[in-house]
């Protein structure tokens, strides 16, 4: 979208061909940047600490209907 709006912006008021995708591009950048930067500085608790102390197995409903007709053991 902000491609888009960028372009037709810089392409109809000031004629210039290309600055619009320019400044989008720069723009997804920089916006990409800040959630790298912030997920690394949580990558240690993401690591660590975000999972349950009690692990509790999970079953799906795939492998109840596999267990019920009998070709999961």
């Amino acid at each position: 979208m902000a491609s888009f709006t960028t372009t037709l912006l810089f392409v109809l008021g000031f004629d210039m061909y290309g600055v619009g995708m320019f400044l989008s591009s720069v723009l997804g950048f920089l916006w990409g940047a800040r959630l790298l930067i912030r997920s690394l500085n949580d990558i240690d608790y993401t690591t660590f600490c975000s999972q349950p102390i009690v692990y509790q197995e999970i079953t799906t409903k795939t492998e109840r209907f596999l267990r019920r007709i009998g070709s999961l053991s």
